[in-house]
């Protein structure tokens, strides 16, 4: 029993600590909220976050919220620092909480952009290696995680494109119907760099080095798996 009222026993003191935040949280001041096994409201990651600004440098930012949280392998706690946690986890909130965002809390990755990258006449597109890095990836690197390639979080600096960086020793061994093309007894009796002048496989084969056929309407063999090459 508490002697002093203006002191509040342990019991209170730790109820303080949590009351007023999962009140704003969870809408309810019910001790069946923590006490009864409820399960608190989860916070729904947006998909694409579209801002008006009044910048002479485009009036529309588009921010991919969830290529950050999910493909580009980023925490919550990386942006979202001292800020309630109301602000995202609340169910009777829809979409994003409506704060501006501020260029520091972008330009600790993106602080050698170009304001174009993010400003626009109009709302963009999800991200695309190949409009932003000049770099298109096929079928195969298109559908692995970021991080496979770039691999501490949030550092998504040049890497080298050749294929010996990440497959050593990948010629002795690679399946060329991979490729959605088996070649014929007489290519693939050759090396890659017969074909794939200066170990450019990006480009297409270079034939006439040979004979009087091109690529791809001379093919050095047979198309596989419904794939045309």
């Amino acid at each position: 029993a508490r002697t002093d009222l203006g002191k509040p026993d342990p019991k209170g003191a730790l109820h303080r600590l949590c009351v007023e935040c999962h009140r704003q949280w969870a809408h309810s001041s019910d001790c069946a909220t923590c006490h009864g096994g409820k399960a608190l409201p989860k916070a729904e990651i947006p998909k694409q976050v579209v801002y008006r600004t009044a910048s002479d440098q485009g009036k529309v930012v588009t921010f991919p919220h969830g290529d950050h949280a999910r493909r580009f392998g980023l925490k919550c706690a990386k942006c979202h620092q001292q800020q309630s946690c109301a602000g995202c986890h609340d169910p009777k909130r829809k979409g994003l909480r409506p704060a501006r965002p501020t260029h520091q809390d972008c330009f600790a990755c993106h602080a050698k952009d170009k304001c174009s990258s993010c400003h626009s006449a109009k709302p963009m597109g999800a991200f695309d290696h190949g409009k932003s890095t000049g770099w298109v990836h096929n079928r195969f690197h298109g559908r692995l995680e970021c991080q496979r390639c770039h691999a501490t979080p949030g550092k998504f600096t040049k890497i080298d494109k050749d294929c010996d960086s990440c497959h050593k020793g990948w010629q002795g061994t690679f399946d060329h119907k991979k490729t959605g093309l088996a070649l014929d007894e007489t290519h693939a009796a050759l090396g890659c760099a017969d074909c794939h002048a200066d170990g450019v496989f990006a480009a297409p084969p270079a034939c006439a080095t040979c004979h009087e056929k091109s690529y791809p309407k001379d093919k050095p063999g047979k198309p596989v798996g419904g794939t045309k090459r």
